[in-house]
């Protein structure tokens, strides 16, 4: 008694079937477990020593808090390699502010860390248009500063001790960040951060 074609033809359809959905989900599978997204960055605090403007001669000193989310659940990430350390920067349109440090630090998945670093420059000495154009944005409140952060970036698939390092980039944040006042007690009126990674 011979098999009947088109039972056949549907069983054969159907393992095949099968085969593909399980390929499919041993893939999704594996890009999940080996798969990593950035760190979500924020300005969370920016205390500012009140610069006097009037003066030719500026000693800009920033105490700065930066709200770093880690959203990841199985990884983490190690900023800095032993003493090499991340750098911040403070910018007004072209003018450098400030400048300073980040020690190394390890943050665990689903976590979120805040990074705080004083940023400091010796001597400034603003042109006139600058100068006008911060005294200008003070009084109307809105002093548009951009913040910079660049460190090494090792991504840990996690585990006992830390984890295993899996992956080493560099991190580098931008953030468009309007403030109210040049005054320790200044207050974040609006912020955009973008993230670029480079292998």
């Amino acid at each position: 008694m011979s098999s009947n074609p088109t039972m056949r033809s549907i069983l054969v359809i159907s393992c095949f079937f099968c085969l593909c959905c399980l390929t499919t989900l041993i893939y999704f599978c594996h890009l999940y477990e080996y798969s990593w997204t950035p760190p979500i960055y924020a300005v969370h605090r920016l205390s500012i020593d009140e610069l006097n403007l009037s003066s030719p001669t500026l000693w800009p000193k920033f105490e700065l808090q930066i709200a770093v989310k880690n959203q990841n659940k199985l990884f983490g990430f190690s900023y800095g390699t032993g003493s090499k350390r991340g750098s911040t920067t403070i910018r007004y349109s072209s003018v450098s502010l400030a400048y300073g440090f980040h020690n190394p630090f390890y943050q665990e998945p689903d976590n979120v860390a805040v990074v705080q670093t004083e940023l400091l420059r010796q001597i400034l000495l603003l042109s006139d248009s600058a100068r006008r154009s911060l005294v200008s944005d003070e009084r109307r409140s809105t002093i548009a500063l951009q913040v910079g952060m660049a460190s090494t970036l090792g991504v840990m698939r996690h585990g006992g001790g830390g984890g295993d390092e899996f992956q080493m980039v560099s991190v580098g944040v931008r953030c468009e960040v309007v403030v109210d006042r040049l005054k320790p007690d200044s207050k974040i009126v609006s912020q955009s951060c973008k993230v670029s990674i480079y292998e």
